[in-house]
């Protein structure tokens, strides 16, 4: 079975939360959101999320990060709520 977006996302953060990285893992999550088209269905939120606990435990994933920028801008930086928005530039 396949994760949907807000599991990938939800996922990440609680690894990153508890400080546990295993950066294969991190890098095939990362590839797989990039090459599946999958950032576009990412809520603001997850978005949020997802780079908070890649930048949390210091994983680099540029392409996910080029798109999740370009995905986010997009969309307008104000459909972020302010949380969300501090996470995402944290």
């Amino acid at each position: 079975q396949r994760l949907d977006t807000m599991q990938v996302s939800s996922i990440s953060w609680a690894f990153a939360t508890l400080g546990y990285c295993e950066s294969e893992f991190f890098h095939a999550l990362g590839d797989s959101i990039v090459e599946t088209g999958k950032l576009h269905f990412l809520e603001t939120q997850n978005i949020a999320y997802l780079l908070w606990s890649f930048a949390r435990l210091a994983v680099q994933h540029d392409t996910l990060l080029r798109g999740a920028c370009e995905e986010s801008c997009s969309r307008g930086l104000a459909s972020f709520d302010p949380r969300h928005l501090s996470m995402l530039l944290w």
